[in-house]
């Protein structure tokens, strides 16, 4: 890779990952992604500005008061967890309460990540969030795959 396509690069990164829903520069880094043959890094980011799909950021851990049963923060949440995917369908989880619409994901999708539990899957970092979910487009695409 140059120095110029690094650079292209690494303004794109930078740009997803401060703007969070910037759905048509997914699709320009997805096509720069496909000009330096990188076909499968590509699939992920038309997907996610397909479906407008992000991991959801968490702040802190949410816990019912001891007082008087509703929500409050309590605690940051570590760093290893601090990025997430759920599945379609989850009103409600017992630690985010309100996870973004964009961080839900197709019940199917969800479990070709292959990672957390029946409700979410956390990651340490955004980058991570996403690589796991290329993955698992992958999976699924070589299963469904009719060549």
């Amino acid at each position: 890779m140059t120095d110029l396509q690094e650079a292209t690069e690494t303004g794109f990164r930078n740009e997803i990952e401060t703007l969070r829903n910037c759905w048509d520069t997914m699709r320009i880094y997805a096509d720069f992604l496909d000009d330096q043959d990188r076909e499968s890094e590509s699939l992920v980011w038309r997907w996610l500005a397909k479906y407008q799909r992000i991991p959801h950021k968490r702040g802190y851990y949410t816990q019912p008061s001891r007082f008087d049963g509703e929500l409050v923060r309590t605690i940051t949440v570590p760093q290893k967890f601090k990025w997430a995917w759920y599945p379609e369908g989850l009103t409600a989880h017992k630690i985010d309460p309100h996870p973004t619409r964009e961080a839900r994901l197709d019940r199917l999708v969800f479990l070709s990540l292959r990672r957390g539990g029946h409700d979410h899957a956390y990651f340490p970092s955004y980058w991570e969030a996403v690589e796991a979910l290329a993955a698992g487009l992958l999976r699924l695409r070589r299963i469904v795959d009719v060549n």
